[in-house]
């Protein structure tokens, strides 16, 4: 689907809905709408600026290399490093997101 899925037309649809569905369609379709709203916040690419740090691991995109990287704040509070074994600084940043959520259990 290459298509954005509009999360306020499912609401729309769930109060057309709700007296010719069951409950848990109307629901359903709230929830899907909610989940899909916050799964959109929390992967959406940011401004570097707002990016976190603390030192947690993020992910970056290096414009300059044209690559994306996990990343942090260093401990000395003056760059940004590869998450890695390199202390490598990047120096191009535009934006970042939190790292995803990792699987529960192993495919």
């Amino acid at each position: 689907m290459t298509e954005r899925v509009d999360t306020a037309w499912l609401r729309a649809i769930a109060a057309d809905v709700e007296d010719q569905v069951s409950g848990y369609a109307h629901d359903a379709l709230l929830a899907a709408a909610s989940e899909l709203d916050a799964l959109r916040t929390t992967t959406a690419w940011q401004p570097i600026s707002t990016a976190p740090r603390d030192g947690r691991t993020i992910v970056i995109h290096d414009a300059g290399l044209g690559m994306t990287f996990p990343c942090h704040w260093n401990d000395d509070g003056t760059a940004w490093e590869w998450a890695g074994d390199s202390k490598q600084a990047f120096g191009h940043l535009l934006q970042w997101h939190p790292m995803p959520t990792p699987p529960e259990t192993a495919p």
